[in-house]
């Protein structure tokens, strides 16, 4: 995990939302993802909740159990996602809290990785070469994950910050 700090209580509302009511979940299946959820326990109940939902309409607690084979404590987990949820109103609130987080921690991995590209002691040729596989590496993983257009410039900028140091070095190695 990154250095963002994870939307948990907005994560937990989105999955008690939904076992609370089913319906909560066709508000937020176009805004969020199971791999936007921070915390790989709720990526895999996401999942599950799709399956589910997809395979039988419908979706509660002991169909969940039986669909991961949970122990008890995970169980126990679910039950208590289901009571604490303060209610469904705002899950599209909280599924956009999630989806922002996630794209934070997408574009800070994607920096570090620039970071350790432009670290590579190869000469500057391949660098170049590196680089632009890399950048199109991210232009798939976008296209994917149908980033919208202000989150794409906003990424693009920040991979333009990251990489103007180690361009202009380039620049003089030549």
């Amino acid at each position: 995990m990154s250095m963002i700090i994870p939307a948990t209580e907005s994560e937990k509302t989105i999955l008690g939302a939904i076992l609370l009511d089913n319906s909560s979940l066709r508000v937020i299946w176009d805004i969020i993802r199971p791999c936007d959820f921070a915390f790989d326990f709720h990526q895999a109940l996401y999942e599950a909740i799709f399956r589910l939902h997809k395979k039988h309409n419908l979706v509660d607690i002991p169909m969940l159990i039986d669909e991961l084979q949970i122990a008890p404590l995970e169980a126990s987990y679910l039950y208590e996602l289901a009571n604490k949820c303060p209610s469904t109103n705002n899950i599209k609130a909280h599924a956009e809290i999630v989806r922002e987080k996630s794209v934070q921690r997408q574009l800070a991995s994607t920096i570090k990785d620039v970071h350790q590209l432009m670290k590579i002691e190869e000469p500057v040729e391949k660098q170049k070469d590196l680089l632009a596989d890399y950048l199109e590496e991210v232009a798939v993983n976008l296209r994917e994950n149908e980033i919208d257009d202000l989150e794409l410039i906003s990424l693009l900028v920040d991979i333009t910050k990251a990489f103007s140091g180690s361009l202009q070095v380039m620049k003089f190695e030549k």
